[in-house]
């Protein structure tokens, strides 16, 4: 028995390394099977990576631009406010055009104080006051 022993404590060193071999072989062929089948991932990840550059690039881009239209558009506004104040009244198709070129401005991120114009605007009379005692007939 005890030789039997001898011969099993003799062989485990080479049993272990075995063991080892052929784990680190089967790990092996399993990471590099794994690169193989994401490969694509990676591009995937790589590509999403430079399309969110290229946006932050176009956004950057953009924010003078909006800036300068909202700049323009503000100026649009003050005019045709003073020009309608001048006039008395606003008609319901100046009033619209007012609206339009306020909502721009405003999604371009403009508000304050062109927001009271706009409201003023609003509450504008549509139509010229005829002076007391004049009727349309």
């Amino acid at each position: 028995m005890e030789g039997f022993i001898s011969v099993v404590v003799g062989i485990l060193p080479t049993l272990a390394s075995a063991a080892v071999i052929g784990v680190s072989g089967f790990a092996y062929k399993k990471l590099k099977g794994w690169h193989g089948e994401h490969t694509d991932l990676v591009d995937h990840l790589k590509e999403a990576d430079s399309l969110k550059a290229q946006v932050k690039e176009l956004k950057d881009a953009q924010e003078p631009q909006n800036a300068a239209l909202r700049e323009l558009l503000g100026k649009e506004l003050d005019k045709e406010h003073a020009r309608l104040v001048a006039q008395g009244y606003a008609s319901p198709a100046e009033k619209a055009a007012f609206e339009r070129l306020y909502k721009a401005y405003h999604g371009l991120g403009g508000n304050g104080t062109r927001t009271a114009l706009y409201e003023n605007v609003l509450q504008m009379n549509s139509y010229p006051t005829l002076p007391k005692g004049e009727s349309n007939a």
